[in-house]
């Protein structure tokens, strides 16, 4: 097939621009033509593909964003590819990838605990007018063939917010790079991590990844640990967030001090994996979270809030890390408490990984393949239909 994608850039910034580089670098090896449109095309990755820089009529991020969502797809159809699938929000596209769920839900959560000037405050924000109003224009009839969903709580956004059709959702969550996310992570690194940010070899350390840490939980997280009874596990923090500081006073007043540890943005994460026993994601809104994927691949349990998509990995033993209101700091702490444990046992690896294998990159690029086939075979029928 000779597919394009149209996405923001490429590159490895994300988990959306990761998935996108490893699925084409995917498909490229499997004997597809690839062409991405994008508004940043020079990256130090390496991609086997095309890239055709979409510009931008304008200045600044806005500009940046309608550009894309008009010009990419003109210059996709134009360019007379088989498919073009959509990895940002986009006028028109046969596939549409949505892998943070509707802009119009993620304001609805956040606006259930938000003050009533920071509810008001987005709701005339240009920045979340824009995005609105090009994602009402994405999910209307005849501007999309099929959705690929990263979780059923997108499929669930999606029907719910824009009305899409169940019959043109495809549920396809991301895959995880089983080689660099690994058990053997534990032996390779888990001392030196350690002995980097001071944590004793022996202790239970509880690992946070995300950028964002109000809506990925963090606050919650830190509420919980108070509560557990081990007062020598600690907590690894990698990520950022531009109001940091207000989560380090809290942890100070929560008497968490120096066991909760600040480590940062990371570019070799798989490190940190290595270095913890247990991840915790107990997020108030989150599409899927590759990295609950990423902590199982490395034989991490993992306690996540059961509306964040990548709660639908955590079967059978896994389930007991399910946490059913991440704002409630008792359950979230029990959970705590037990699913340390059971890594303390060492018997919480191999469940762990075998179910991470199922969700891998190879599983995911066929996934994807056999949809891109299947939406392939009705556009060509369509065009075989007879005039009327």
């Amino acid at each position: 097939m000779d597919l394009a994608f149209i996405a923001k850039r490429l590159g490895c910034v994300g988990g959306t621009e990761r998935d996108l580089v490893q699925l084409v670098n995917g498909l490229a090896a499997r004997g597809h033509r690839i062409t991405v449109y994008c508004s940043y095309p020079d990256s130090p990755v390496s991609v086997a593909c095309r890239r055709v820089r979409v510009p931008t009529l304008g200045v600044g991020r806005l500009a940046q964003m309608w550009s894309l969502a008009g010009l990419g797809p003109r210059l996709a159809f134009q360019g007379g590819h088989d498919l073009a699938t959509g990895f940002a929000r986009l006028f028109r596209q046969d596939v549409i990838r949505c892998g943070g769920g509707s802009h119009a839900g993620y304001l609805d959560t956040l606006a259930a605990t938000d003050p009533f000037l920071r509810r008001a405050f987005r709701r005339i924000h240009p920045l979340h007018r824009s995005i609105l109003a090009i994602e009402r224009r994405q999910y209307q009839p005849g501007r999309f063939r099929r959705v690929i969903a990263i979780s059923e709580v997108v499929k669930a956004d999606l029907m719910r917010v824009y009305d899409v059709p169940e019959a043109r959702i495809r549920v396809i969550p991301d895959g995880v790079d089983t080689v660099r996310f690994h058990p053997r992570l534990r032996e390779a690194h888990r001392d030196a991590i350690r002995a980097v940010h001071g944590i004793p070899v022996d202790a239970d350390v509880l690992l946070f990844v995300g950028n964002g840490f109000r809506r990925k939980g963090l606050e919650p997280m830190l509420r919980a640990f108070a509560r557990v009874p081990d007062r020598n596990g600690y907590a690894l923090v990698v990520g950022d967030d531009p109001d940091r500081a207000r989560y380090r006073k809290l942890a100070v007043q929560l008497g968490l001090g120096s066991r909760v540890i600040f480590a940062g943005v990371q570019s070799d994460m798989e490190k940190y994996y290595g270095a913890a026993d247990c991840l915790v994601l107990p997020a108030l809104q989150e599409a899927f979270g590759n990295v609950v994927l990423e902590a199982l691949a490395a034989g991490l349990p993992a306690v996540v809030s059961a509306g964040a998509g990548a709660a639908e990995t955590l079967k059978a033993g896994l389930a007991a890390g399910l946490v059913k209101d991440p704002l409630d700091a008792v359950e979230l702490a029990g959970r705590l408490q037990a699913v340390l444990a059971w890594a303390r046992s060492g018997e919480a690896a191999g469940p762990a990984r075998r179910m991470a294998e199922t969700y891998s990159m190879e599983a995911h690029i066929l996934r994807m393949e056999a949809l891109f086939q299947e939406v392939l075979r009705e556009k060509q029928a369509c065009k075989r239909l007879p005039l009327p």
